[in-house]
């Protein structure tokens, strides 16, 4: 399995994107990623700091998703 990752400063200058669901393996529940199309058909997880941008609703993630297209 070949994960991608893409850091948010670059993602911001790309116009596709996505919620991704998580499993937190403390709470095993579901925690929203976004991924961001970095090729044609190729998605990476948009990380800050190396870590995956994480929120714990899919409201949140989509609001994310809006802050990076409004970046671009």
């Amino acid at each position: 399995m070949n994960v991608r990752f893409v850091r948010r400063e670059t993602a911001e200058k790309l116009s596709k994107f996505r919620v991704h669901t998580w499993m937190d393996t403390n709470t095993f529940e579901p925690v929203y990623g976004v991924e961001a199309n970095v090729d044609k058909g190729k998605w990476a997880h948009v990380v800050a700091d190396c870590t995956p941008l994480l929120f714990n609703t899919a409201a949140e993630a989509k609001a994310e998703i809006k802050k990076l297209k409004a970046a671009a």
